[in-house]
Order: C-alpha cells, then structure tokens, then sequence
C-alpha cells in the first residue's frame, strides 16, 4: 500500500434514522464504498442521505466531526493495519475488516458427529439426507465457466447486493488453476443445484468460493450451503487434510454468516491474507449512539490479539442464566477473551458461576457500552 494514500482518503457524510431507535444519527465515514454500505446496512433503518466530503486528511476527522457544520455521532475509518497503533491512540475501537474461519478435521470422527447431532445443524443436515443430495467433482476448464457463470456470480450479487466483492474472470481462474477442484451438488434427478471451488495449501483445503444456481428451486437451495460444508469436510478428511480455511466473515458476533459457521465448531484467526482495519469513535452522547453502543457485538484487536465485546441493552443487574447463556453465545475459539458490558452490572452469582465456567476468558464490567465509542484507546477507558 502507498503511506501518501493513507494521509488522505475519500470521506462521506451519512444522514439517516437508526436502525431501532428510529432517533437522527449522523456518520462521518472514510474508506471504501463496499464497507460504507455494508455498514449502512448495520447502522440505519433505510439507506441514509451521503454526502461526499472529498479526500479529506484521515487526522482530522474527529475535528471535522466536531465541527458546526457536521456534528457527527460518529467516526468510521477504515485503514492498513499499519495505522493500528495511531488509530488506537486517537481513541479507535479497531476491528479487522474481516475474520478468517478455520475448522480442525483430523479430530475423531465421534466429536463431528456430537457436533451435527447439535439442534443448529441436526434439522438442516436431516433436510440434505431427505433432498437425497450427492456430489461429484471436476476439474476441467468447462466445469469452471459454468461455475463462475451460473453460479458464482449470481449467488454472490444476490445474497450480498451491492456490498458485495466479487473475484473477476481471470482472479477467479487463477485459483483454479492452483489444483483447484470444483464439488458439485446434484439433486436425485442429477441437476446440479449448487457448487464450491476447494482449493489445495498444503496440509489445508480452503472453500474458496460458493455459488447456487439462479434458476434453483428455492427450497432445495436453502439446504444447498450445508451440504456442500458437510460433503466438502468429508472429502477433505478422505484425502488427508488436517484443516479447512472456510474463508472471511465480517467481525461481528451477531452476523448471520458468523453465527452459522461458529455452528460448525469453527475457530476465528487473524486474516494473513486481508489486513485492513476498521475504526470506530464515537464524538457525541446523543440516543442513537447510546443505542448502537448497547447493540456493539463485535471482534476487536488490542495487542495484536483478537477480543470479543458483548454489551447488554438493559438496566437491570445480569442474572446468572442470562450470563451463562450470552457466554455460550457469543464466546468463540480464537478470541483471547470475551468483554461482557452491562449498564446495570452483574449480580453475585453471575460473577461466581461465570469465573468457574469460563476459565480466564471472560472480563465482567460494568458501565455504560457508549463509553468504549468515546475513548476506545485512550487512558481510564473501561476495556
């Protein structure tokens, strides 16, 4: 990357209603348009009003914010990793753009099948013995076209919309090339309904890229990621892989996406192919940031370690269920420790069941979850 197009980067200003609480808030945004609309999507009920601000120098921004004609809730800066630091002693909560998922299949098969007979998977992977799915695999350049045109694409532009980053032809061959293979999924009738491209990296097998088919049956489709996760995790044990990169989710713990692969029993790491970090700072105390800050369930980095935050939206003291559950819930492998925040604290008993149960990994405060937005990096912070 070039340090002099780091100085300066194209800026936004975001005017619309929260997502819940329905109160103004205004977003002072520097980075690309892919993430701005992905976080448009998070932040705001509808598509908010933007306002280009021109290449504006990423120092003053908070000034900017502050000032009388933008009086910003709040600042999003996404940079190279290499800001890290400056953006965590300017105040950022940084997060990485993107976690990677990587999930251990040299285990004994015994622990999978724990893992499937789990309620999450159990319904969708009884749904893909009943479709009667199988799969088949190729790897000749027809198959590929075929992949990229009637799958790849038209999955990934309808499933993401406009926020969404798709590989061009030539990018997407390229992996293909490196001994790629193509698994297939047909239906009892021998359709193909949907695909994956798996590519080899030594001892790991990365899914690359998955695509269904446009003119799919809808509820054949439903059921279509699971069987290519299921079916890909058996070919790769039969071929002597020891781990599967099942590629980047964005860095929240309550995305759909994250969710559904943490169901798996995958762990979360550090993306070494994808190092850009988001910043957020908040400048204001008004209703619509106090709400997101109560909303925050997010992957964050400090001390080049990922963390987990997880703020509670209500008053009351945490109980002991109610902690025990969240733990459960947004706790994952990879993170080096999970921050719980609850404005009415925590009672005896969830601080004594919760010390025991979650072995170190655990960090109960009390306090107001907007504060982390004020003063993510700076002295006398709560995290």
């Amino acid at each position: 990357f070039s340090l002099p197009a780091q100085r300066c980067q194209e800026t936004y200003l975001l005017r619309g209603m929260e997502a819940q609480s329905g109160a103004l808030l205004t977003t002072l945004y520097s980075g690309t348009p892919q993430t701005m609309r992905y976080f448009c999507g998070r932040l705001y009920s509808q598509e908010p009003l933007v306002r280009e601000m021109g290449h504006r120098p990423v120092w003053q921004l908070q000034r900017l914010g502050r000032s009388g004609t933008v009086q910003a809730d709040l600042v999003l800066l996404e940079r190279d990793c290499f800001w890290g630091a400056s953006m965590r002693r300017a105040g950022y909560l940084c997060l990485p753009q993107w976690v990677l998922f990587r999930m251990d299949i040299s285990r004994p098969w015994f622990e999978f099948r724990q893992r499937f007979a789990r309620k999450s998977l159990r319904s969708n992977l009884t749904r893909v013995r009943k479709s009667g799915y199988y799969y088949s695999l190729a790897t000749d350049n027809q198959a590929w076209r075929y992949f990229y045109e009637h799958m790849y694409l038209v999955y990934a532009r309808k499933r993401y919309g406009d926020s969404c980053i798709v590989y061009s032809p030539r990018q997407h061959h390229r992996f293909f090339e490196k001994g790629g293979r193509l698994l297939f999924l047909h239906t009892r009738d021998h359709r193909r309904v949907a695909g994956v491209l798996l590519v080899p990296d030594n001892r790991t097998l990365k899914f690359h890229s998955l695509g269904i088919r446009d003119d799919a049956d809808p509820r054949l489709a439903a059921g279509s990621g699971t069987a290519l996760y299921y079916f890909s995790i058996i070919w790769a044990r039969e071929q002597g892989y020891r781990c599967m990169d099942f590629g980047h989710c964005r860095p929240f713990l309550d995305d759909g996406l994250f969710l559904y692969k943490k169901r798996w029993g995958m762990r979360i790491d550090k993306s070494p192919r994808i190092k850009t970090l988001v910043g957020i700072r908040a400048l204001s105390r008004r209703p619509a940031l106090r709400n997101i800050a109560r909303r925050m369930e997010c992957v964050f980095l400090h001390d080049g370690r990922l963390k987990g935050l997880a703020c509670i939206g209500h008053d009351q003291p945490v109980e002991e269920r109610e902690m025990r559950e969240r733990f459960q819930k947004r706790y994952i492998e990879g993170l080096d420790r999970l921050f719980v925040v609850a404005p009415g604290g925590f009672t005896p008993a969830a601080r004594e069941a919760v010390a025991a149960e979650a072995g170190g990994r655990l960090s109960l405060l009390a306090g107001e979850p907007a504060q982390i937005l004020l003063n993510a990096g700076r002295r006398g912070n709560i995290i």
